[in-house]
């Protein structure tokens, strides 16, 4: 019987972790989505920095953070890019990718930190060519 109720509440447990994961999870595509319809004039585009808060707070890991770096860096906010590539690096050290996202949005207004983001991308992906020079 103790065993039943043990394993009823586990059941229970691992339902509301999934529940919260999956919120999290549309939450995270949501703002990805606002920041792309920003960029390209279908949301007004004061409703982008929101956006991009909220890409922050929902999106796990470096992946979602590098793309909508690249989208930005391509609109020109190249200070908000690098703040973001710089926390996809801070998420995940050992993504090439994120470090390859920071050697690129960081080439124009810091030199010496896209240099080494472009040697530490090299070291984790030899066979990556990183955006701007590594030496």
């Amino acid at each position: 019987m103790i065993a039943r109720i043990v394993l009823a509440a586990a059941a229970l447990a691992v339902v509301a972790l999934l529940a919260v994961s999956r919120h999290g999870y549309d939450a995270c595509q949501d703002a990805r989505r606002d920041v792309i319809a920003a960029a390209i004039g279908a949301i007004p585009a004061d409703r982008q920095d929101p956006a991009i808060a909220a890409v922050r707070e929902h999106c796990r890991g470096a992946e979602r953070l590098v793309e909508v770096a690249g989208l930005l860096y391509q609109q020109g906010r190249v200070d908000v890019a690098e703040r973001l590539a710089r926390e996809a690096v801070d998420a995940e050290p050992e993504n090439a990718l994120a470090w390859r996202a920071l050697a690129a949005t960081a080439a124009e207004r810091d030199p010496a930190t896209a240099r080494q983001a472009a040697r530490r991308q090299l070291e984790l992906s030899p066979l990556d060519p990183p955006p701007v020079p590594a030496g």
